[in-house]
């Protein structure tokens, strides 16, 4: 957002440079005079005046505005002119995260500058001149190229400050190339600390390469008593993670990613929580949920014993938004009819699936999961390759053989991404395209990798045993190539009004 500060009519007259022509003036001859204006002198001064329609704004709204800024942005509007010179120090959201120019700096003179000193007075320094009220809004940490020596006397008196202010929001997240960083609060968890006000004010929580174990996390969760939204990244000593409805009775958004040690996640009697988000878990970890009667969006990549968690139907008729990997599937038991043993989503509106289309038993997997959504709305599929290089670049022949279609009233949007233009992946469209009677929107993405480049093998290649992750063309073919041809091929088959979009 761009700021302008206008002079207003209590500015003085600028005087011609040297050499520069002067305006006429009331000295000169009648021929040579400019002719009058119809506005007067004090309607062209109200005027000048009145075209910095955001400095006429109250303080408080202006505070309000460059609050959504960083604190380096904020900063930035007090040379504007004298009215914005104090305002940055009233914002009430706090982010003290590196603009892309400093980040970009930093790494050009990492061996030059000592970029935990610059940040460590960058923070001091507007913490000192601070002049907000009792409250504090947001209070975000990210700490590049931070190490761990100031992580208890630095971290923690930051902290304290956003306590002091009776925060809602705290966001830390330490740079995750050097050791992670304890959370330094911690100590004074021990106890309840009614003298912290944040206790009983802070709602939101996210914690970045910050080594919470098991009790930490149970001592948190019992003095954060308002905390709604809790995430938890790159976190290395979390094992169980056990959240029972007393120890977190509000806790309504809860997201763990990239916690390489966890074993369980036990959820039970959390009446509030809405959303439930696992993502880069170690493999086949175990998922309790018991009595989560409002939860309505779930999401996962690993195998977490899915049959067993929804195979009461507890869970699949209340969910409204599903994302999970068809790895998820590889467990599910099948009959003698060999049908995909899946209870029914009746409410299930958005899904997203990452898709491996490496096999006839996974396109399947993909194909009973899709038909177990009947009021599905919305559909977003990511396709994968996991399979033998010899096979990678057309999968089989016949992959819907036996596949039972229903169709469905309610799917109006579907979007295919990661697309190779395999043929594979072409019937599979199809098949959508049957299904949704009335679609109204297919977007296609095309997978930017090109033999032509010499990326047969792409560099998100992944040895998976004998196994790789490929991302390749057919034949030889560019992305353009690849676009048209699954242009012609959609095209026909959807009615005038669906709108295909090819990108």
């Amino acid at each position: 957002m761009a700021f302008v500060a206008s002079i207003g009519k209590g500015a003085p007259p600028q005087s011609p440079r040297s050499g520069e022509p002067s305006l006429p003036t009331q000295t000169t001859s009648a021929a040579a005079q400019l002719p009058k204006s119809s506005s007067s002198v004090e309607e062209i001064a109200a005027e000048a005046s009145n075209s910095d329609k955001i400095s006429q704004l109250p303080d408080s709204i202006l505070v309000s505005i460059i609050s959504r800024l960083t604190v380096v942005e904020a900063v930035c509007t007090s040379i504007l002119s004298t009215r914005w010179r104090h305002l940055s120090t009233y914002i009430t959201r706090l982010d003290f995260t590196p603009t892309p120019k400093q980040q970009k700096y930093f790494e050009k003179n990492y061996d030059k500058i000592s970029k935990e000193e610059f940040i460590k007075s960058t923070i001091n320094h507007t913490l000192d001149s601070h002049k907000g009220g009792q409250f504090l809004d947001e209070f975000r940490l990210c700490l590049p190229f931070f190490s761990s020596q100031y992580q208890s006397s630095e971290i923690g008196r930051w902290l304290e400050f956003a306590f002091s202010k009776q925060v809602q929001i705290i966001d830390l997240h330490v740079h995750t190339f050097f050791p992670r960083a304890f959370f330094p609060f911690l100590p004074c968890l021990a106890s309840r600390n009614e003298a912290l006000p944040a206790f009983k004010s802070l709602k939101e929580l996210s914690l970045g390469a910050v080594d919470l174990c098991d009790e930490d996390l149970e001592l948190l969760l019992s003095n954060f008593i308002v905390l709604e939204r809790l995430s938890i990244e790159y976190n290395g000593k979390l094992r169980v993670v056990s959240i029972v409805g007393d120890l977190a009775p509000k806790l309504k958004h809860l997201n763990l990613r990239s916690c390489s040690s966890i074993e369980t996640i036990e959820i039970r009697g959390l009446m509030n929580l809405v959303s439930l988000r696992c993502h880069k878990l170690p493999p086949s970890y175990e998922l309790v949920l018991e009595n989560v009667p409002r939860l309505i969006e779930f999401a996962t990549h690993e195998n977490c014993g899915f049959y067993d968690i929804f195979s009461n139907n507890v869970f699949s008729e209340q969910l409204v938004k599903l994302k999970l990997s068809t790895n998820c599937l590889k467990e599910m038991p099948y009959d003698d009819m060999d049908e995909l043993l899946l209870p029914k989503f009746v409410k299930l509106k958005h899904m997203e699936l990452a898709a491996n289309m490496g096999n006839d038993g996974n396109i399947h997997q993909l194909v009973h999961m899709i038909e177990a959504c009947p009021c599905l709305e919305k559909l977003e599929i990511k396709f994968t390759w996991l399979v033998n290089p010899i096979d990678a670049r057309w999968g089989t022949e016949h992959p819907f053989d036996g596949v039972k279609e229903t169709s469905n009233d309610n799917l109006k949007k579907v979007k295919l991404s990661g697309f190779l233009g395999y043929p594979t992946e072409m019937e599979f469209g199809s098949y959508i395209v049957r299904k949704a009677v009335k679609l109204e929107e297919l977007v296609v993405d095309i997978c930017p990798v090109s033999l032509n480049e010499d990326l047969f093998i792409s560099a998100c290649t992944v040895p998976l045993g004998r196994n790789l992750v490929i991302y390749a063309y057919a034949d030889d073919e560019t992305q353009p190539s690849v676009r048209a041809r699954v242009w012609q091929h959609f095209r026909p088959e959807l009615r005038d009004s669906v709108n295909l979009v090819v990108v």
